[in-house]
């Protein structure tokens, strides 16, 4: 019997030596899970915080001078947009106009692109001054002008109904449905 005891006591030394090594492991796991954690909050917060820059610069490209600044606060899944005012209220996305929301959202596209370091070579916008009064109109028109200016490798294509935006362009194609038939010429 005494050896029968020798022998499970040594397989009792080899299990727990084995449970020592796991729980080391285990340790050694959480504590490289929380570092990675950690890590990825961190470049999560930095990422807000450089998609928030540029979003605000590219805002403030559309001079909309009653908006102070954005605010934009991530959740889980989502992100809250909100600008405040001079007076320093939050103004919800929802109670923008049509031409203030329409900015925003090119803002928030250009930003993305940027943060991204996306090279796109070709641009597309469908309609993008809908709802902008003339001065967002002409501010959104400069700032076409400097991106074909700074970027020559890129092309921007507008589909437009504003005459001032057209012209902006190199080469127009004007589109036009008459009975039923598309006419295209080129202005």
């Amino acid at each position: 019997m005494i050896n029968e005891f020798k022998i499970r006591k040594e397989d009792i030394k080899k299990e727990l030596n084995e449970y020592e090594r796991k729980k080391s492991q285990k340790e050694i796991y959480e504590d490289l899970n929380n570092r990675l954690l950690n890590l990825i909050t961190l470049e999560r917060k930095r990422s807000y915080e450089n998609l928030k820059f540029f979003v605000q610069h590219y805002f403030d490209k559309f001079n909309l001078s009653d908006y102070k600044s954005i605010e934009i606060e991530f959740l889980d899944e989502s992100m809250e947009i909100f600008l405040k005012n001079e007076s320093g209220y939050d103004i919800n996305v929802n109670s923008l106009s049509g031409g203030e929301k329409t900015a925003l959202s090119l803002a928030i596209r250009l930003a993305i692109a940027q943060m991204l370091d996306i090279k796109f070579k070709i641009f597309i916008l469908d309609e993008p001054t809908d709802g902008m009064d003339d001065e967002r109109i002409e501010s959104l028109g400069e700032l076409f002008s400097n991106f074909i200016k700074y970027n020559q490798d890129y092309q921007l294509i507008i589909i437009t109904h504003e005459e001032e935006i057209a012209q902006m362009g190199y080469h127009r194609i004007h589109l036009e449905r008459k009975n039923n038939r598309s006419y295209i010429s080129y202005v």
